[in-house]
């Protein structure tokens, strides 16, 4: 009879003390966390997400071989036009004597045309008899101004110029009249100055290059012409202008 008290004293100490290890298995089975749902994002992180930052574009800077706005803030744009007035030297400097129009075809290139289309007569009569003469020009050429040098106000330009020209004259009378026809080339160098927005003074100095003339006279007989040429690379200043130009 002691010795089947003392076995169930044993069987209930065991199940005493398994009981409370069990439960404690049980409640370490239900802390454990699967890994693999802790890195499933949830709704509420994916919210607070910051938003992505925004990029701005760099500032661009001028190149080099730009121009700037104090090199070319005062001369006139391209496709501009030029009206101008001033001497041409030698000249009583009280009366103007040259005007000209100007084509700015790029920020280095400038057009300065030529054209003339004229018709003169005069009569008297001395007398009793009437007499006239009658003089008609046609002509047309171009001066070109090419800047190799600008700074700030200022700029130097090689300047070419050709034109082509020309004139009959007809007097009272048969078989008298003279007609000329003349083709020329001429080179220089010409100084700007930027005075105001558009507006620019310019001081030119021309010479010859290249010259053809040939005057046709007629007579009862047969017609006398004579003819010139002139080539050669020469600077004396044949030609000095002094013009203030306003383009629009």
């Amino acid at each position: 009879m002691k010795r089947s008290i003392s076995w169930l004293a044993v069987v209930g100490l065991v199940v005493a003390f398994a009981g409370p290890a069990h439960a404690e298995d049980e409640d370490d089975k239900e802390d454990v966390v699967n890994p693999e749902e802790d890195k499933k994002p949830s709704e509420s992180t994916e919210d607070k997400k910051p938003p992505p930052p925004t990029t701005t574009a760099p500032e661009t800077t001028p190149k080099a071989d730009e121009p700037s706005e104090g090199r070319t803030g005062l001369r006139p744009a391209a496709k501009s036009l030029g009206l101008g007035f001033g001497y041409t030297f030698p000249s009583d400097v009280q009366l103007i004597n040259t005007v000209s129009a100007r084509i700015v075809w790029s920020d280095k290139l400038i057009f300065e045309p030529l054209f003339e289309l004229s018709f003169g007569s005069d009569s008297a009569s001395v007398g009793g008899m009437d007499t006239s003469d009658s003089a008609t020009t046609m002509a047309v050429g171009t001066e070109i101004r090419y800047q190799m040098w600008s700074r700030r106000r200022t700029g130097l330009s090689m300047v070419m110029g050709a034109g082509v020209a020309y004139t009959k004259d007809n007097p009272d009378g048969d078989d008298n009249n003279t007609s000329t026809l003349g083709f020329g080339l001429s080179w220089g160098v010409g100084l700007d100055l930027w005075i105001w927005k558009d507006w620019g003074l310019s001081f030119t100095l021309t010479n010859p290059f290249f010259s053809y003339g040939s005057t046709t006279q007629q007579a009862p007989g047969d017609d006398v012409t004579n003819s010139s040429t002139f080539f050669g690379l020469v600077w004396d200043d044949s030609q000095v202008r002094f013009m203030l130009h306003s383009y629009f």
